[in-house]
């Protein structure tokens, strides 16, 4: 089994609070996912070098392999004609695992930066979409406070088949970007080959907005963590040490969560 480790689950295996080892005793593989190498690379400095460069050290050490970037998973998984981009995200974490000083990293090439936007985009859009169903939450979190509702209330809202089929075809959109093609509709045929392929994602995702509208707010690093999602195919299993994402996975995909007290997905 393919296990999908959110960046939190590399920084308590390089603290030792989680055992790799154990992890993988069934056979198991343990990946890492480009999103973990941009969250650690981005805003490193000084007073935080030392401890994400042990957390590089961890995926170098510990990482059975590095997945796709998401957008070009996405593509494969929209069976789009898609190059493989063959980045060398191994090559990152191990620069930054080597680096001497924050400045070094600073240099790597293999960083993208315009990503980290996306970060900030995502939390922006998903306050946006909540709050064209909660009139008035986006400018309650403008002043940097919650505008919640009943968790009930917040389902049968954000838990409908036109949300649902919205997603999906964001994931498409995603797809066809990377392959360079202008915005169109899925296929009937394209639609229900890849549905069953991005549901855990879908699935989750849509758990994680009603979330945000009845406990908690949405911070730009969720995306590293939602992201996970997308790779929940043949098998694979969602790992994190959040408990937040925990209870997410739990409600939304359970069936793809790797439980470490249970050992089974």
């Amino acid at each position: 089994m393919n296990i999908i480790a959110d960046t939190n689950v590399w920084y308590n295996i390089s603290d030792g609070r989680l055992d790799p080892n154990k992890i993988k005793s069934a056979g198991h593989r343990l990946l890492a996912t480009p999103t973990s190498f941009l969250e650690i690379k981005s805003l490193i400095d000084d007073h935080n070098f030392m401890k994400r460069r042990k957390v590089a050290q961890a995926v170098v050490e510990h990482a059975d392999e590095i997945a796709k970037d998401c957008e070009y998973h996405l593509a494969n998984l929209w069976r789009l004609p898609v190059a493989d981009p063959a980045i060398p995200w191994l090559e990152g974490f191990k620069a930054i695992a080597q680096a001497t000083c924050a400045s070094e990293i600073q240099n790597i090439p293999l960083t993208k930066d315009w990503r980290t936007l996306h970060w900030e985009d995502f939390r922006d859009k998903v306050v946006d979409t909540i709050d064209h169903y909660i009139p008035g939450y986006k400018a309650t979190r403008a002043k940097g406070q919650c505008k919640h509702i009943k968790r009930n209330h917040g389902e049968k809202l954000l838990k409908t088949s036109a949300m649902r089929e919205c997603v999906i075809k964001c994931t498409f959109w995603r797809a066809l970007w990377v392959v360079d093609q202008q915005c169109r509709q899925p296929s009937h045929a394209e639609y229900d080959f890849t549905e069953p392929l991005v549901s855990p994602y879908v699935d989750a995702y849509i758990e994680y907005l009603v979330g945000c509208a009845t406990k908690f707010a949405p911070q730009s690093n969720d995306l590293g963590d939602s992201e996970c999602f997308l790779y929940l195919q043949d098998g694979s299993a969602f790992l994190t040490a959040d408990e937040r994402w925990v209870d997410i996975a739990m409600k939304a995909c359970p069936l793809y969560f790797f439980d470490l007290l249970k050992k089974v997905p």
